[in-house]
């Protein structure tokens, strides 16, 4: 692992939100001796009003550290940005630049950092800024999404396509974007689909379920993750009115892009939980679901609860997600796919019923092949030799390196 670097890390979600890759790449990176500072989420498209709950929050979060920023753990802390939230303009860029990364420079200062590893999740011109007035000796673009679907395609494009020109490291969820990136990135781009904390989970799945949930009556239906834009409501609904003897057991946080309403009275939402938690919420579940809706957005999602089901020995089911179904290709048919309604229902059935054939242990070893602490050291030591490669590479080329410096000045 890299150790006694800083690395800035451009989140495309908070600190506080579900746990996803995001907090477990960089808790692992403080852990390992290096000081992160991780920069919560600047946004990707204009906000509207259904945003304003959304502000207040980040003001709030603002108001709990010094000028935003606070520390969470031993090296790592968490800035909460106070920016103009218009990520395309060039006028709200030059404002964040003194609102943002002016703190941002002014708190390396203080804590004595060098050129840093900028790390980010986003895509935008802010970005981009980022890596002009900070200087970092490694640039890495971690592609989790296909941002064209969240904000204005063709400015998401523009600004992605710059930085995967001068990003050193790329790394993408799934081949889908990978391909992408690839078209635009002059070095290899590796695959990273997000993993599971074997040690975590294996260790919590020892723990007594939550008494919330032992006093929802069995059969549990269970979904772990925030209630979003992608979750097909719908689907839910149906399954719920069509057994109300099942219930189904949401954890995670509704936001505002959810729009649907869960109208049964057998859906309970327990809400939020701390990530330490979700081991015993899953291990209460009789069958775990991947309801999401099929659109253009999920033609690239890689479920981060996949892996956390599986880990537990749970039964899955989802909807035919692409990288769900490369999944099935990769590890064999572990996870259960509903194309419709009808089919979602009998494939609930049939993991109630079980079948003894093994995939319960099967879907266990194909889980610890995606433990995050491998994947985060192939990671590092990608990092490691592309900071070696660009080292080598200023000490024969410093003449042209200075030159193109000083044009750009």
């Amino acid at each position: 692992m890299l150790h006694g670097k800083q690395v800035v890390c451009l989140s495309s979600i908070n600190w506080e939100f579900n746990w996803q890759g995001h907090q477990e790449v960089m808790a692992a990176f403080a852990a390992a001796g290096n000081t992160v500072l991780f920069v919560e989420n600047t946004g990707v498209r204009t906000p509207t009003w259904r945003d304003l709950p959304r502000i207040w929050r980040r003001i709030q979060d603002w108001r709990k550290g010094t000028q935003g920023i606070r520390q969470v753990r031993e090296r790592l802390y968490v800035c909460s940005p106070i920016a103009l939230p218009f990520p395309y303009s060039r006028i709200a860029q030059r404002v964040n630049r003194w609102l943002l990364i002016g703190t941002i420079r002014r708190w390396m200062a203080l804590l004595g950092f060098g050129r840093p590893i900028l790390w980010t999740f986003l895509p935008t011109r802010l970005v981009l800024e980022a890596i002009d007035q900070l200087d970092p000796e490694l640039v890495v673009y971690y592609c989790i999404a296909d941002f064209e679907q969240l904000a204005p395609a063709k400015k998401v494009r523009r600004t992605e396509r710059l930085l995967l020109r001068r990003a050193d490291v790329v790394l993408a969820q799934g081949e889908v974007l990978a391909q992408r990136c690839r078209a635009h990135h002059p070095h290899p781009v590796s695959i990273f689909p997000f993993g599971v904390s074997v040690e975590r989970f294996t260790e919590g799945r020892a723990r007594a379920i939550p008494e919330e949930l032992r006093r929802i009556a069995s059969p549990r239906v269970g979904y772990v993750g925030a209630l979003q834009r992608h979750v097909d409501g719908r689907l839910l609904n149906a399954l719920a009115a069509r057994h109300p003897e099942w219930n189904f057991v949401v954890v995670g946080p509704k936001v505002e892009e959810f729009q649907q309403e869960l109208t049964g009275a057998n859906i309970i939402q327990l809400g939020a939980k701390p990530h330490t938690d979700l081991p015993a919420y899953i291990a209460g579940f009789d069958v775990c679901l991947i309801p999401y809706a099929l659109n253009e957005y999920t033609q690239t999602v890689y479920p981060t609860k996949l892996n956390e089901y599986l880990i537990l020995g749970k039964p899955v089911v989802s909807t035919p997600l692409p990288e769900v179904l490369a999944f099935n290709e990769r590890y064999g048919p572990l996870v259960s796919i509903g194309r419709t309604t009808e089919e979602f229902e009998e494939r609930i059935v049939e993991a109630l019923q079980g079948t003894g054939d093994g995939r319960r242990e099967r879907g266990i070893d194909a889980a610890r092949q995606q433990d995050w602490a491998v994947r985060i050291v192939a990671m590092s030591r990608m990092m490691e030799a592309r900071l070696v490669e660009s080292e080598r590479l200023r000490v024969l080329q410093w003449s042209v390196l200075l030159r193109r410096s000083s044009r750009q000045a």
